[in-house]
């Protein structure tokens, strides 16, 4: 089975219920997708451990580092939007935060932040972490995501 073809059976187990994505469904650890050529894991956040570690990345590359409130809006409005790429030893290297909002007659995803750590680029860690969050938004009624 090709990877395209695990993820999209990965993502049809996604209940989603009238409103939506079912939040209590998506906040377990169960993998969205498992690389086993690169030992990832690709799954959602599920806990205060896991804002710890998404804080310790991100910032590690920013200029002008987010406030804890910036982060915490993200993640506990939209925990089931917040993904994390985890190694063998559970530990993060990388992750990606959005969000959904309504925008005129369309619900608009949002990426927000995007960082993979420097000893894991280029293994496609980045771009899956992209694929999975727009699938995830699309599955949530999103018409766009910007």
């Amino acid at each position: 089975m090709s990877e395209d073809a695990k993820l999209s059976a990965e993502l049809d187990k996604v209940v989603l219920t009238e409103k939506g994505l079912n939040r209590e469904r998506l906040l377990s650890n169960e993998p969205l997708f498992e690389d086993e050529q690169n030992e990832i894991t690709f799954r959602q956040y599920v806990g205060e451990s896991d804002l710890n570690s998404i804080i310790h990345l991100i910032s590690k590359d920013l200029s002008e580092p987010y406030s804890i409130y910036t982060y915490r809006y993200f993640i506990y409005n939209w925990p089931e939007l917040c993904l994390l790429a985890v190694n063998k030893q559970k530990i993060c290297v990388g992750a990606i935060v959005c969000k959904t909002e309504a925008y005129f007659d369309v619900k608009r995803g949002y990426i927000a932040m995007l960082a993979v750590e420097e000893n894991h680029r280029r293994m496609g860690i980045g771009l899956r972490l992209v694929d999975l969050a727009i699938q995830l938004m699309f599955l949530d009624n999103c018409g766009e995501v910007g």
